[in-house]
């Protein structure tokens, strides 16, 4: 018996819908009995590289002491907030005081001014901890340096999802010793001038003032 060309046709396309259907059970089948393994938290590993210090100067400062009516009473000044510093990881603070008397005592002063008529300025830093950093007497300018204030932190790499977890982990390790407290300032004047009652009267009327700049160091990490 022979077949139609149609019919032939419909017998082929049969065979193929048979071997597609077979192969899509075999694929079927294969997967089903694949087990696939649950997807681990992935982990990226972040290292710590510190950079250059940062430094910072701070518009300069001035004090004029306040001074009183009686020849022998000592003028003063106070601030309580004489400065903060905003920086984490503060490293160092240099303070630069600056004082020079203006008047001498005259042409003696002048030529003896290790003996008649040198004002004598000191101040006393006091830091947040309490603990007091003297100039003694300035004659030109004086520096008070203070080091070694934050330790450079663990530099260990960090294990992390996603950087925005590794920046708070970099973070939670920052010093934030002394950060936005405040350092306190006190000065002393004593007028020189002792011989001359006249002078001396005028040194008092006189203005004498302190200049300080306020330069800090901070650590950086990326």
């Amino acid at each position: 018996m022979s077949l139609k060309k149609s019919d032939k046709m419909i017998a082929l396309i049969g065979v193929i819908i048979i071997i597609v259907a077979a192969v899509g059970i075999f694929y079927y089948v294969d997967t089903e009995e694949e087990i696939t393994p649950e997807k681990e938290d992935e982990f990226s590993t972040y290292d710590i590289v510190p950079i250059d210090d940062e430094e910072v100067i701070m518009e300069e400062i001035s004090y004029t002491f306040k001074k009183g009516f009686l020849l022998m009473t000592k003028n003063t000044f106070n601030d309580p907030e004489f400065a903060s510093f905003p920086d984490e990881n503060l490293k160092s603070i240099e303070f630069n005081i600056s004082y020079r008397d203006r008047k001498v005592g005259g042409i003696l002063g002048i030529l003896f001014k290790n003996f008649i008529g040198r004002d004598k300025a000191s101040v006393i830093i006091t830091d947040p901890d309490e603990v007091e950093y003297p100039s003694g007497n300035i004659n030109g300018n004086v520096l008070i340096t203070i080091d070694s204030i934050n330790p450079m932190i663990d530099t260990t790499p960090i294990e992390a999802m996603t950087i925005s977890e590794a920046q708070m982990e970099l973070e939670s390790r920052y010093g934030a010793k002394w950060k936005d407290e405040y350092f306190s300032i006190t000065g002393t004047h004593k007028v020189g001038e002792k011989l001359r009652p006249l002078l001396r009267i005028r040194e008092r009327l006189d203005q004498d003032t302190v200049y300080i700049t306020v330069t800090y160091t901070y650590w950086q990490y990326e």
